[in-house]
């Protein structure tokens, strides 16, 4: 099984190391993974296996079942100290269903599923959690009800 904190010399902090248990869906991140791709990786195995955790933000005209997209929004120099990044993203939940009571009975359900994951064991400290705000999306009209869940990382460089 592949480490998920393996990367290209990016390693999660040393609180990221010691707070991860869980286990990691074959076959991993290869050696060279980015902040985005342990994260997905984390995910994928935190959350319920109906869920679809994709690495990517994109354009969709509506998922056929509960969706969450990772975002990279901002990556800085860490006030941590030398060696040291942080990096900002964004889950954007997704319901699959447009019908207003239908669909925020199901996005309500899978912001809990999210935000239980990054509060779990199986998600490190080091993933901070900041806010949900209420949002939609899809294309070409954005019609399906959205959580954008906001979150950083700081990661070790050198």
């Amino acid at each position: 099984m592949t480490d998920p904190r393996a990367s290209y010399s990016t390693s999660f902090s040393s609180a990221f190391d010691a707070d991860f248990d869980a286990p990691t869906p074959e076959p991993g991140p290869p050696s060279g993974s980015t902040p985005r791709q342990i994260l997905t990786a984390m995910l994928r195995a935190a959350l319920p296996e109906d869920v679809d955790v994709q690495p990517y933000a994109h354009n969709m005209t509506g998922p056929e079942r509960s969706t969450v997209m990772v975002r990279v929004d901002r990556a800085r120099n860490a006030p941590a100290g030398l060696g040291m990044r942080d990096y900002d993203f964004a889950l954007v939940c997704i319901a699959p269903k447009t019908t207003w009571g239908p669909a925020d009975d199901e996005l309500d359900a899978l912001l809990e599923d999210v935000l239980f994951a990054l509060s779990s064991n199986s998600i490190p400290n080091a993933v901070v959690f900041t806010e949900a705000v209420r949002a939609t999306y899809g294309e070409p009209d954005a019609s399906n009800p959205a959580y954008e869940v906001t979150l950083s990382i700081t990661v070790q460089t050198t």
